[in-house]
Order: C-alpha cells, then sequence, then structure tokens
C-alpha cells in the first residue's frame, strides 16, 4: 500500500492563516506607534515628577515656616534677623552654632540656615536640592571654605530679608539710616497688618559664578537670600522687565526669586502658608512689604 503525505501548502496559504512573521512595513508600523506611545507619556511622566517636587518643595516651605516662627517664639517675638552685620556677629548679638556645638562665625552666620537649624533639630533633609547636593557641598576643598559655609549659601528658599528682620546691606541696623527711612522692616510677630499676603520665603537661585566661587562643578537651585523688585525709590527697579530661566546672574533678572515651577515661584507667606505665584503677581511690592500701599511702592525718607 502506498502511505499518503499530505503536500505542504505555500506559507501564504496555510489553513490556520499563522505567518512566519513580520514584514519590513508591520515593522516600521509598530515601531511609530510606539515611538507615538513614548512621545505621549514622556510629557506625563515629566510632568508628574514636576508635580512631585512642587509638593516635596511646598511641604519644605512648611517646615521652615514652623522653624521661622518657632525662632521668634523663643526671642519674645522678635523675627530672625535677616542678615546682620559683621559686628552684631563679632559682638555675639548675634550667635549661630553647628550640629557639635560649636560657633559659627561671619559671614556663615550672618546667613540663616545655620541660625534656624536649631528649630529643625539640624535636619537639613528637604531644604536642598538634593541630600547628594550636601554631600557635594562637603566635599569642597577651597581654602578658607568649608561644609558650614557652603550650606550658608544655598537653601531652597530665599529670605526676604530686605522688608522681614532686616538687612545690612540695605540700610537695616543702622540708627542713621533708621531716621530717615523709619522703621521699615518688620522686626516683631506682632508687626504684621497682613500675615496672609507677606512674602517672608521665595524659591531661589544663585548666580553662577557664587558655585564656581566655592569649587561647585555644578549649579542646583537654592539662595539663601530674595530681593523685591524695588528697594528704594533712589535706586530704582532691582528686577529686569522679563523673567530669563536660564541666565547666569539671578540676581540682575529677578532678585535671586526662581520660578522653577511651570513659570512660577513656590513663596512661604508670614502666616505660615506655602502658595505658588507667577511673574506679574511676584513684582508687586505689597507681597513685599507691609507698608507698602501699592504694587510699584519703593522706600523713600519718610
Amino acid at each position: 500500500m502506498r502511505s499518503f503525505h499530505p503536500r505542504k501548502q505555500p506559507l501564504a496559504h496555510r489553513r490556520d492563516g499563522v505567518r512566519g512573521g513580520f514584514t519590513l512595513i508591520e515593522l516600521l508600523v509598530v515601531i511609530a506607534v510606539i515611538a507615538v506611545l513614548i512621545g505621549i507619556m514622556l510629557p506625563a511622566l515629566s510632568g508628574a515628577r514636576g508635580a512631585a517636587r512642587q509638593i516635596q518643595e511646598m511641604v519644605a516651605g512648611q517646615q521652615l515656616m514652623i522653624a521661622y516662627t518657632s525662632y521668634a517664639d523663643a526671642h519674645r517675638g522678635y523675627v530672625l534677623p535677616g542678615y546682620p552685620s559683621r559686628n552684631m556677629i563679632n559682638q555675639g548679638r548675634i550667635t549661630a552654632y553647628d550640629r557639635s556645638g560649636e560657633a559659627i562665625g561671619f559671614p556663615t552666620a550672618s546667613r540663616y540656615p545655620w541660625r534656624l537649624a536649631p528649630y529643625m533639630n539640624y535636619n537639613f533633609a528637604g531644604m536642598y536640592h538634593r541630600d547628594a547636593s550636601l554631600e557635594e557641598m562637603a566635599r569642597t576643598n577651597l581654602p578658607g571654605i568649608d561644609e558650614k559655609y557652603v550650606i550658608s549659601l544655598f537653601p531652597l528658599y530665599g529670605l526676604n530679608s530686605q522688608y522681614i528682620g532686616g538687612n545690612e546691606r540695605f540700610l537695616a541696623f543702622n540708627s542713621t539710616t533708621e531716621r530717615v527711612f523709619g522703621r521699615f522692616y518688620v522686626r516683631r510677630l506682632d508687626e504684621v497688618r497682613r500675615p496672609s499676603g507677606l512674602l517672608t520665603f521665595a524659591t531661589a537661585r544663585a548666580d553662577r559664578e557664587t558655585f564656581a566661587s566655592v569649587g561647585l562643578s555644578r549649579e542646583f537651585p537654592g539662595h539663601f537670600d530674595v530681593w523685591a523688585p524695588r528697594f528704594s525709590e533712589s535706586a530704582g527697579e532691582q528686577w529686569a522687565s522679563t523673567y530669563d530661566p536660564r541666565t547666569p546672574t539671578p540676581r540682575e533678572n529677578s532678585g535671586f526669586v526662581d520660578l522653577r515651577h511651570r513659570g512660577k515661584a513656590l513663596t512661604a507667606m508670614f502666616d505660615g502658608h506655602v502658595r505658588a505665584l507667577g511673574w506679574e503677581e511676584l513684582r508687586d511690592m505689597r507681597l513685599w512689604s507691609d507698608q507698602a500701599a501699592k504694587p510699584d511702592w519703593a522706600l523713600g525718607p519718610r
């Protein structure tokens, strides 16, 4: 008897309809679909990361304000001096200590982080761009520059020291200038008339040359100070007309204020809440000075 061997059908005509693989066109279509999906997903993932960073920084701002208020409670209602003079530090009128209890001198002690640190249990986590940034600060090896000095420069938030607490570089702590201009900066908690509308801290960014001056090879958000759009009538505008997120000199562009959250800066207000504000909102001087009665107000002789 002859054995029966069914003939193999050509690949294109198999009864089960199964094909041996993708054609080149089909592969290109699949790759194109994957590319489209990635293009759709990446902005969403980036947005999610940005939202997470914003939430983290908002929480950091709230913690900062708790420490700021705790300082005032411990000092009979007097707020933290914004930027004390060398004499105030050297004479012991303003003091700062590191984690081991060692006294910190000028200018490191004039910046707010180490003076506020005890009211945060010296826990700097969350107050700087990343923990890795703190590690990098500790590795600086330039003569005369130590970790404490670098840490004092780059907290996420800068203090509105011109109008809250006083800044010796802006006419504060000087009896002569204060006779001319009066007490133009907040000294006590109970002096503020509009706590919910007074900007105390804002997200900040330092000038590029500051990073180079302390031996840091890369830049990251942070600066201890923020300056208002206007200070004195004679000085005029301190900010540029438009915001430049890539400028190497944020001091000249936006008074160190960093609008890094979708074109907005996070601001910690005097009553403790944190909110995001855009460029035009931030240019309103009523946010910066408790004495300001109009958006373009500036300090002048009384």
